[in-house]
């Protein structure tokens, strides 16, 4: 295995490999989370590499072949009168293809991230993830990730079919 640095090249590659995360999460939130469309999704992707607090890596196998790849967000904290500034790194997308899971992939491109925020001067990684995935979850709390709040929504009654 190694990982790369992704590059504005590498977005439609990237928008690929999202599918199986996408599909995760459009089958278990599809009122939240659209169908996988990497057509769609690549100059998103391609628009968030331009970016200079945005850093990405792709992991190949021997053969080069992508096997999963890792995103991450580079964010300030304004010190005020109710938090502590600082800077934290946002894990902010993570895929590993489904046949090169529990493989150490995953904990491959983590490290990629953990590495960057040493290397932007971050204090955190930080992510989060949705309730039902739990297998996500177990992967985040083995590399040492805790829970730190709870984000909670709500639908309002009369809004939620005008949204669909």
């Amino acid at each position: 295995m190694r990982v790369r640095q992704a590059t504005e090249a590498d977005a439609g590659l990237l928008a690929a490999l999202n599918a199986v995360v996408q599909q995760l999460h459009h089958e278990n939130e599809p009122d939240r989370f659209k169908s996988p469309d990497a057509e769609a999704f690549e100059p998103m992707v391609r628009d968030w590499l331009r970016q200079p607090e945005v850093r990405a890596f792709i992991a190949e196998d021997e053969a080069e072949r992508p096997t999963g790849y890792v995103l991450a967000v580079v964010h300030d904290h304004q010190d005020n009168a109710l938090v502590c500034g600082g800077r934290f790194v946002e894990l902010d997308h993570i895929a590993v293809l489904p046949e090169y899971r529990l493989s150490g992939i995953g904990t491959l491109l983590a490290g990629c991230v953990f590495r960057f925020a040493q290397e932007v001067g971050a204090t955190d990684v930080e992510l989060t993830t949705w309730d039902f995935n739990r297998t996500a979850q177990d992967f985040f709390t083995s590399l040492g990730f805790r829970t730190t709040h709870h984000r909670m929504s709500a639908r309002v009654l009369g809004n939620a079919e005008e949204a669909t």
